[in-house]
This record gives structure tokens, sequence and C-alpha cells, in this order.
């Protein structure tokens, strides 16, 4: 029955992840917009753990007619090697409302763990964010979640300020408490849209995530992370307007819940 719920599991998420593939590069005519991106992590943390972290994600938005109501479906796979060997499969949908001022809607992931320490955990809930200038984004983000031997809720605050239209610095803080503990991860996350015409950015940053659960030693990492992403919203537009007209980012979010588990 384990086995078989393995390979239920790997299944739905490569099936997803090649679904929102599909909706990536499918050009305009199937989606507003889209993101590839393949990144890596190192982890370190109190009783000497070490983990190495490679993964890629692919995501799709799509308009639902002009009103400014939105789709999105997400799907990604990570590699976790070292002081825990597992595989994470994320499968996130979002349902938008975006305006010239900013967007809000609900979400919904699936985020399963298939290795030492198998578990899955499932957060839902509502977003939002306005746009205060040119120059800030800041975004709100909370709701329920819903794990193997725990419940509780999240709740999920950034900022992102664009030092130049193709150049962000977001801080972002992530708190999750559930009925045996709590976690927050915090964190600070750059980003250089290399070429307008190329629509291709590369993003690095540092998370500090506390670890406090009941029957379990209170542990504290520390996470170093690169990656490049493949923008699809087409060629020409700073990474400002990329980001404000394409792909909502709900990486804060899987990220904090990936290890805290």
């Amino acid at each position: 029955m384990k086995r078989m719920q393995k390979i239920t599991r790997i299944s739905l998420s490569a099936l997803c992840l090649g679904s929102a593939m599909t909706v990536v590069l499918s050009g305009p005519a199937a989606a507003d917009s889209g993101v590839f991106s393949g990144g890596y992590a190192n982890v370190s943390g109190s009783n000497h753990l070490s983990i190495s972290d490679g993964g890629i994600e692919a995501s799709g938005q799509m308009a639902l007619g002009d009103e400014g109501f939105n789709a999105q479906v997400d799907g990604g796979i990570n590699s976790a090697s070292g002081s825990t060997n597992a595989n994470i499969y994320n499968i996130d949908g979002l349902f938008f409302y975006r305006m010239p001022e900013g967007q809000f809607g609900g979400l919904g992931d699936y985020i399963s763990t298939v290795g030492m320490h198998s578990t899955h955990v499932i957060p839902y809930g509502v977003f939002g964010e306005y746009y205060f200038s040119d120059q800030i984004t800041a975004g709100l983000e909370g709701g329920g979640l819903s794990a193997r031997m725990s419940s509780g809720g999240f709740v999920e605050g950034h900022i992102t300020g664009y030092v130049t239209p193709d150049i962000s610095i977001k801080g972002f803080d992530t708190y999750i408490s559930v009925s045996n503990g709590q976690d927050n991860n915090i964190g600070v996350q750059a980003e250089y849209l290399i070429s307008e015409a190329i629509p291709i950015s590369i993003y690095g940053g540092y998370a500090y995530t506390d670890i406090s659960h009941t029957g379990v030693h209170d542990t504290t990492l520390n996470t170093f992370f690169v990656g490049l992403k493949i923008y699809t919203n087409g060629t020409g537009a700073p990474l400002v307007t990329t980001q404000r007209n394409g792909v909502v980012d709900t990486s804060d979010l899987i990220s904090a819940v990936r290890y805290g588990f």
C-alpha cells in the first residue's frame, strides 16, 4: 500500500507539472503568462543538519475573459539529499482578480514529501497584493493548513522594492502555527532581469527558519539559494511589469513548508 501511495503521488505530481509546463510553453493562445524556473539551495542547521536541494517548477496563468479574473496552476519537483533524502512535490492552484492597483484571490496547495520522513501538507487561504508605487509592492496571504499529524494556520507577508525596473529586492516572513508547534521563515531575495529582450532572470537569497515542534528538538535552518527563471509574458517589458502582469509568486509559502514538516 505504501509503495502504491508513493507511486500515485509521484505520478500525480509529474502529471500536474507536465500540465503546467504545457500551459507555460504553449504560447499566448493558451496562456497570458508563464514562468519556468530551476534552482539550488544549500541548507545547514542545528544538530549538524546539512541538505542540498535542487528543483524545477513551471507555472501558467490564464485570463478568464476580459473582466480581470484569472486562474493559475503551478507544479514543482525538488530532490533533497544529505541529512535527509527525499523528493518533494508541490501542486498549486489559484483563482484571483487583477486590477491596475493590485490583485487578490484564493489559493490551495498540496505539498508531498516522499522519502525518509514521508508526509503531506495542504495550505489553503486567500492572498492580496497592492502596488504602492512603481517601486514598491506589498503582499499578504493567510489561511488554514492541514498536515498528516497536525493542523493549524499560516500568514505570509512580503515587500518588494524595485531598485531599477529590472532589479527587485524582496523581504519576506512566513509564520506557521500548528497543533504541535510553530515555524517561522524569514529572508530576503534579489532578482535581476538580464535582458528585457530575452526575458531570463537570475535570483538568489537567504532565509532563516526557526522550527519548534512538540516532542522534537528545536531546529534552526540557514538556507542560501540561487536560481534562474524564464518568463513567457513576451519581450521588451521590464521586470516590474513582467511580475505584476504575470504569474503570482507563491514560492515563499512553499519554501517555508518544505522543511518545516
